[in-house]
């Protein structure tokens, strides 16, 4: 495939960052999830000395893992005493 810096450049300006709030809750395709674990495995990693492991979280396990990281954020945060009853409920 050849270059084609104006692909790249369109990709690049119209990237942008995921918030809870913007996701629907639809599952997600298993050959969407398979092609972005595909495309991650290919990211650029400091000479291999870090192989990128991931893990999708689907069903039980993932209202298990979203239950877990809402309750560290809540502990570390009343810790340090920026917790913020707002941002824990909207997690």
């Amino acid at each position: 495939m050849p270059f084609n810096a104006i692909e790249i450049n369109r990709l690049m300006a119209s990237r942008r960052s995921i918030y809870p709030k913007d996701c629907t809750g639809h599952p997600v395709p298993d050959e969407v999830i398979h092609q972005m674990l595909t495309n991650a495995h290919l990211a650029p990693n400091h000479k291999i000395t870090e192989p990128w492991r991931f893990v999708a979280f689907t069903g039980a396990g993932r209202q298990a893992l979203a239950h877990f990281q809402s309750e560290c954020y809540k502990t570390v945060a009343q810790r340090e005493g920026t917790f913020h009853e707002d941002r824990y409920l909207s997690l």
